[in-house]
């Protein structure tokens, strides 16, 4: 907009300099009287100053030409550009209703896919009878399919001989009109032209007359190709929806099979679990388990900032462990002076290469079994988790129903029971390596419990246990003990006591 502007200007003030300049020329040309090509002075006068007005109208539209690509193709490509619009409209215009049809042809055929899911579930329930059919309609789809394509090739000579013939219209009425153009130089001949045009209309009419007959009987044959389409896709359909569900049997068969040997996958992992306890049992009876299995060693909440300082950090963590392990199968002995934790290099450079990546993490080492009082060495494990929030607060973690009017004292401790179960495992399944424990320790449990048993029929539906605050993987975890009745809380546990937290 700024350069068209500027162009402006420069057209303005170049114009009227070239008319100062050219009122001027023709001044000095009128006052020294001068004379071209034998004119008079006040006639050369005159024709300065048309030859001063032309140079200003070809210098102005030079300028403008040579600056304005838009100017130049709005001048001698206007015509082509408006063409082209025009064209693009007419596009537009048919891709829309390309479009329309288009969105009217995708709803017909949601309704057919409906219509087709209803028809299918009443099929499945006649899989058995309609297996038997199946070879009959494949026959019979065959001669169909034969049948149609006689008829395609039918359609195909019949469409040959219907081009022929528009050929020989066409060349017809090239002939006639080229006799009208004749007709119309020749006025002498006229009546003979005439009977010649009429006969050759005639003809015209008998041809055209054959042509729709040809049309009408092809349209005949289109119409009879279509039926036999229409039962050849309905065969079809029917071979593909007994073909779908003879698919889905085997596909049912083949996920059965595949559950049979995760079973026994499953079993064989049990029958090795089994011996691997009866070990442990052959352990416990010889002596007493001074370290059980899972026991933690040692934990830590770490961020490297540097990666030279993992190799200090999981040094400190084993030292920890090394020391509780000691401690434990060698009461006697309060100096640690041997390494009894049994863990590989592979093991420790794992867990230097986790933790190096500059987010906080959460480092256990646990013990892998039961152990008794002078084992040599004590096998460990190590955990490695981020460190983030598992839980909000107040979010629901486990639910169970409670009837008071059916239910005695003994199947409410039960519940209660289940209820922090629940919650335990979905916590540790969650993430959760720290304790988990009940908000406010055994006096509220205990008076929560109390409340639950002296309840009246009705008063509430569900107990349920929620994150009393933002828990995160470290834990604690610390539940809040609600009771609810139709999803609002009727009491609490953080309600009902105020002592220590016990783990639960």
């Amino acid at each position: 907009m700024t350069s068209a502007y500027i162009l402006i200007a420069a057209v303005l003030l170049l114009g009227g300099v070239l008319a100062i300049l050219g009122d001027h020329l023709g001044s000095k040309v009128g006052k020294s009287r001068l004379r071209l090509f034998k004119l008079r002075p006040r006639q050369t006068a005159i024709a300065a100053t048309f030859l001063t007005g032309v140079s200003i109208a070809a210098t102005t539209l030079g300028i403008l030409f040579a600056t304005s690509q838009s100017l130049r193709q709005g001048v001698f490509r206007l015509d082509e550009i408006l063409a082209k619009r025009r064209q693009a409209q007419r596009e537009l215009e048919q891709a829309r209703d390309k479009l329309q049809k288009l969105e009217e042809r995708q709803q017909t055929t949601n309704r057919d896919y409906q219509h087709a899911q209803s028809k299918l579930d009443r099929t499945s329930k006649q899989l058995d009878k309609l297996q038997s059919q199946v070879a009959s309609l494949r026959s019979e789809r065959q001669s169909l399919v034969a049948e149609r394509d006689r008829l395609a090739n039918k359609i195909e000579s019949l469409d040959g001989k219907l081009k022929q013939r528009e050929q020989k219209i066409a060349q017809q009425q090239q002939k006639l009109e080229a006799s009208r153009n004749r007709l119309q130089e020749l006025q002498g001949r006229q009546e003979q032209l005439k009977a010649q045009i009429e006969q050759r209309e005639q003809k015209i009419a008998q041809q055209q007359q054959k042509l729709q007959a040809t049309r009408d009987r092809l349209q005949a044959l289109r119409e009879q190709q279509q039926q036999l389409k229409a039962q050849i896709e309905q065969r079809d359909n029917k071979i593909a929806q007994l073909d779908e569900q003879i698919a889905q049997k085997n596909e049912t068969l083949k996920q059965r099979q595949a559950r049979l040997q995760d079973l026994q996958q499953e079993l064989s992992l049990l029958q090795r679990r089994a011996s691997r306890f009866r070990q442990e049992y052959q352990t416990l009876r010889r002596g007493d388990v001074v370290l059980p299995k899972d026991r933690v060693l040692a934990s830590a909440i770490t961020r490297i900032e540097k990666s030279s300082d993992a190799q200090q950090i999981v040094d400190k963590l084993l030292q920890e462990a090394n020391k509780r392990a000691y401690r434990a199968t060698r009461p006697n002995n309060n100096q640690v002076d041997e390494r009894v934790i049994a863990i590989t290099k592979a093991q420790v450079k794992n867990l230097r290469q986790k933790i190096s990546d500059g987010r906080e993490y959460v480092l256990q080492i646990r013990s892998d079994g039961n152990y008794v009082m002078g084992e040599d060495k004590v096998g460990v494990f190590t955990i490695v988790a981020p460190n983030k929030q598992i839980f909000g607060a107040g979010e629901a973690i486990s639910t169970v129903s409670i009837d008071t009017e059916q239910m005695g004292r003994s199947q409410l401790q039960n519940r209660l029971d289940r209820l922090l179960s629940a919650a335990k495992f979905r916590a540790r399944r969650s993430g959760i390596l720290g304790d988990v424990r009940v908000e406010t320790g055994t006096l509220a449990l205990t008076n929560f419990f109390e409340r639950l048993n002296q309840a009246s029929a009705g008063q509430f539906d569900r107990i349920q246990a929620q994150a009393a605050q933002p828990a995160e993987t470290a834990g604690p975890l610390e539940l809040k003990l609600v009771a609810l009745k139709d999803g609002k809380v009727v009491f609490s546990s953080s309600e009902l006591g105020t002592n220590s937290p016990q783990a639960s």
